[in-house]
């Protein structure tokens, strides 16, 4: 196991295994440890959710609907696995080697300085979608394939502005806000109606140091 980047593993079926065995040790030790039983049980019953359905979505038989039930299971089962790790595993009575045994990286005490972003993410998609609503999906330039925020960036810095036209300078986005998110619902004002919205993205880091932006694009506000 590394001691940087994500502990939780990208993979779902390594993930499960993760899982497995990051339940067992959570049950065995989680009394000495004080984690309260009821979130050690809601842990364990998001990861039995989002096994049943995983067996369903890799099934021949698999649908839509199961596909975004496994993956509304699983982004459960990863949020409660990261609220129980910043907030219980923060007790100096779990280890590193606990810690290690749980799979999770034994704790940094030396700080290690954020680099600033240097990849720039794309707009890959702008989606009117009625009532001044513009889905705007975006990725990493370095890996088109993820919809996943790079680690060590807490998000993708959005600048936009519309207007009659296009925009073409950067400094004419007014107007800012941050998608943690990859795909992104941008709600305008009711006179945004039928202008042209222009927009720039550029990578965030979690010392709030931003990188280059993308190149502008544009599209009409339905």
């Amino acid at each position: 196991m590394t001691t940087h980047g994500d502990y939780l593993p990208k993979k779902e079926a390594e993930l499960i295994d993760w899982g497995n065995n990051f339940v067992t040790e959570i049950t065995a030790s989680g009394p000495v440890w004080e984690i309260p039983p009821t979130e050690i049980s809601g842990v364990s019953t998001a990861l039995t959710n989002f096994k049943t359905l995983h067996a369903q979505a890799v099934s021949p038989s698999k649908t839509s609907v199961i596909v975004a039930a496994k993956n509304a299971a699983r982004d459960d089962f990863k949020a409660r696995v990261r609220a129980m790790v910043r907030f219980r595993f923060a007790n100096p009575s779990i280890s590193d080697a606990d810690r290690v045994r749980c799979g999770l990286h034994p704790r940094d005490n030396t700080k290690t300085p954020i680099p600033d972003p240097t990849t720039v993410p794309l707009i890959a998609e702008l989606k009117p979608l009625g009532n001044t609503r513009v889905e705007i999906r975006a990725h990493d330039e370095a890996t088109p394939e993820s919809h996943a925020i790079p680690y060590g960036y807490n998000g993708c810095l959005l600048r936009y502005a519309f207007g009659p036209g296009p925009i073409t300078d950067l400094a004419a986005l007014t107007h800012s806000t941050l998608m943690t998110r990859l795909l992104f619902t941008l709600v305008l004002p009711p006179e945004a109606s039928g202008s042209r919205l222009s927009c720039a993205v550029a990578w965030q880091n979690e010392r709030g140091h931003v990188g280059q932006f993308s190149e502008i694009q544009s599209v009409v506000v339905a």
